[in-house]
């Protein structure tokens, strides 16, 4: 990617396609950085996830980074 930033909107917008996804009408969302971290906050109503849903949601958000397949998928994107 170009920049962080530019990174931070794509996840930001996925995110946000996801909640959409769901049944979400109403989505607002903030991007924070500051000491090297990066906090995204998605508010979305009314969302139509199962508890299953939400948890392999949260799992794959918080899976460790591989940095092989993310420049991979970057690369697919267009950009590098």
């Amino acid at each position: 990617m170009k920049t962080r930033f530019e990174k931070n909107l794509r996840i930001t917008g996925d995110l946000m396609l996801y909640c959409h996804h769901h049944g979400a009408t109403e989505l607002n969302s903030n991007i924070v950085e500051g000491d090297g971290v990066i906090t995204y906050t998605i508010k979305a109503f009314p969302v139509d996830l199962s508890d299953g849903q939400l948890n392999g949601l949260i799992k794959r958000l918080n899976a460790p980074r591989q940095k092989e397949i993310e420049q991979d998928y970057w690369e697919l994107m267009g950009e590098s």
